[in-house]
């Protein structure tokens, strides 16, 4: 009986976390919620606040394109960044590889 609650115990620990991951990642999110959640991230970072309200993303079929216009090649390159980061982590396991973010974010001097 104690060596049956053992073998229980042991298999429950190691398939529950695998078992809630694969539920996590099977769960992609939509477009409109990944483009307002990498917008409001925007928004969010101290650095990008400025250029937050002349940035638009835009998500069709988990391709996130970035419209626009920024102060500095920095703040392209991170808002770029930002973006990337929250695309892989809205991705199935499966399609990390292929996530793809458009900087279509031009610098101007305003």
């Amino acid at each position: 009986m104690l060596k049956t609650i053992r073998t229980i115990a042991i298999v429950s620990s190691l398939v529950l976390p695998l078992a809630s991951f694969g539920a996590f990642k099977k769960h992609a999110k939509s477009d409109p919620e990944l483009a307002a959640e990498i917008q409001k991230a925007i928004a969010k970072d101290d650095s990008l606040t400025a250029d937050a309200a002349t940035v638009t993303v835009l998500v069709e079929n988990g391709v996130v394109t970035l419209k626009g216009s920024v102060r500095s090649d920095e703040r392209r390159t991170d808002i770029q960044g930002k973006a990337e980061s929250f695309a892989i982590q809205a991705a199935p396991i499966d399609q990390i590889h292929s996530v793809v973010v458009r900087n279509e974010l031009t610098v101007s001097a305003n």
